[in-house]
């Protein structure tokens, strides 16, 4: 690799372009072509020729405010948190029933808000009944006025609604709760020792599907057994839960099992879609945008790689690369985020490498093997002083320094 260079610089007049260009796209130095215009660090008929590169100059980088984003949904929908008239916090889930979503026009509202009926973390139900048969219940209201007795019929039987009574006579209570049964109004004994009558008007009951037909059985009321089936589900995963009364689709609340807060459409809300933020940007003093991350010490990538004006050529910033991969650099430049690499400050600039640098790299190596070829093959050098010191001759010095 060394001796291929060291030729083609002895090659002719021209043969310094390849130390110009392959020792730093930023140096001080315009590089001109020779040969055809596409030519660059690719071999033309002549040999390696070169672009004029106008240098990128500093990378420079820095960061900005952004405004948060608001947006108003004037469908019914549901929320988590009740509304107190200011806009939503970011991330605030909204929530609409089918009927609502398939109202909707396609837009920005729409794809913000979440059909609770395909949502992961809703338990959702059209109607209690729907939500009842799913767990394998039917639903039943007691018949009779306040203080009376209160019956129930399922199928062709009646029965009567009666609370269990423990060996003490007192009524059967575990964990705060009644324990209801019905019994075949055939069987019923108003002066049983082991139930007494319910007499409260209006209990709802969910009643196993496979009671039907049984004499005697236990049942729930039916906030009991709803809450029973919404602390299992939320265990799940069902975090919220929306048991509509099957026939108000818009969203009422009314007859509804929801922890949720709904809002209606005659009174839109505002959601923040995007919070205070801030964002990256970085460009070069040339303007450039546009990044070549061949690593400092891969040679045959530098040299290989074309050199083109609007391009930022990574292996010229050595010091970008203290803390950080070329990997992550190419990343981070790729999505305006150099502020958040390690190190980097949330503005700064980074001056590129023009002479022979502190770091391993082709522009090192190169003009080494150069100046070791000036001094130990040609011998060009000239001695000073009585104590025998020399160095190259100025032209070579200087030649030296130019493209360094």
């Amino acid at each position: 690799m060394k001796k291929r260079i060291l030729a083609l610089a002895l090659a002719g007049t021209t043969a310094f372009s390849v130390f110009g260009a392959a020792m730093s796209a930023n140096a001080a130095y315009t590089v001109y072509y020779t040969g055809t215009p596409e030519s660059t660090h690719d071999y033309s008929g002549d040999g390696y020729t070169y672009v004029s590169y106008v240098p990128a100059g500093d990378i420079i980088w820095g960061t900005e405010d952004t405004p948060a984003t608001e947006l108003k949904i004037e469908n019914s929908n549901l929320t988590p948190v009740e509304d107190d008239g200011d806009a939503f916090a970011y991330g605030t889930k909204v929530f609409v029933t089918p009927y609502v979503y398939s109202q909707m026009a396609t837009g920005t509202a729409k794809s913000y808000v979440t059909n609770m009926a395909t949502a992961s973390d809703v338990l959702y139900y059209a109607s209690e009944e729907a939500f009842a048969d799913a767990y394998d219940y039917d639903i039943y209201s007691s018949k009779g006025a306040d203080d009376s007795t209160q019956t129930v019929t399922i199928g062709t039987k009646d029965y009567v609604v009666v609370v269990s009574k423990k060996a003490d006579g007192s009524d059967k209570i575990t964990n705060g709760r009644y324990e209801f049964r019905l019994i075949n109004e055939d069987d019923y004994n108003a002066t049983s020792n082991d139930y007494r009558a319910a007499v409260r008007e209006g209990y709802k009951f969910y009643v196993p599907q496979i009671s039907e037909g049984r004499d005697d059985f236990v049942v729930q009321l039916a906030s009991e057994a709803v809450s029973d089936i919404l602390v299992t589900e939320a265990a799940k995963g069902k975090t919220y839960y929306y048991i509509g009364n099957g026939t108000n689709q818009d969203n009422g609340s009314n007859d509804t099992y929801t922890n949720l807060y709904f809002n209606d459409w005659t009174d839109p809300i505002t959601v923040v879609t995007k919070e205070v933020g801030t964002a990256g940007h970085h460009t070069t003093e040339a303007g450039y945008t546009t990044l070549d991350a061949s690593n400092v010490s891969n040679s045959e990538a530098v040299l290989n790689n074309s050199v083109r004006n609007g391009v930022v050529y990574l292996y010229d910033y050595p010091d970008a690369l203290d803390d950080v991969t070329v990997s992550a650099f190419a990343n981070a430049w790729a999505n305006d985020k150099l502020a958040d690499l390690d190190g980097y400050a949330n503005s700064g600039r980074i001056e590129p490498e023009t002479g022979l640098g502190s770091y391993y790299s082709v522009r090192r190596d190169v003009l080494d093997e150069w100046e070791a070829f000036l001094e130990d093959e040609l011998g060009i050098r000239e001695y000073l002083g009585p104590d025998g010191s020399d160095h190259l001759v100025s032209w070579a010095e200087d030649t030296i320094n130019n493209f360094a």
